[in-house]
């Protein structure tokens, strides 16, 4: 699979950066009325395929590094954290779509897509430099 190929740095690390992009077709869709209905195809496609990599390549992870007596706590505190806010942002986005019109609540949307990689990324090149031979 990909994880194989690339390593689940990469993996993790590719899912979570064009993540915006696939989200940015949305509101794109609306500037661009003949293509519109492939960009939000393509959009939901590349968005679920992308969040598949992702939680496959974290699942694995956190199955590796968990110890088994504590899974179930583990998946409850990750479901609740990821999930839980979906209902309350949805309301906001409601609001700021009609507040702001639909196209700006959309592109708010990619940036908090986009802030949301920041801390993954931050990680990612935190550990690749541990992992760096040391030049002495």
């Amino acid at each position: 699979g990909m994880v194989g190929r690339l390593g689940e740095r990469k993996v993790l690390a590719l899912s979570v950066l064009c993540l915006p992009l696939a989200v940015a077709l949305i509101p794109l869709a609306a500037s661009v009325s003949q293509a519109a209905v492939f960009l939000i195809i393509t959009s939901s496609v590349l968005y679920n395929a992308l969040m598949v990599s992702y939680n496959a390549t974290v699942y694995g992870l956190l199955a590796r590094f968990t110890p088994e007596e504590l899974m179930g706590r583990q998946q409850g505190f990750r479901l609740v954290f990821t999930m839980g806010p979906v209902p309350v942002l949805g309301i906001v986005g409601g609001f700021l779509g009609d507040r702001l019109g639909l196209q700006a609540a959309m592109w708010i949307w990619v940036g908090i897509t986009a802030c949301a990689a920041l801390p993954l990324v931050a990680v990612l090149n935190k550990s690749s430099r541990e992992s760096e031979p040391a030049n002495d």
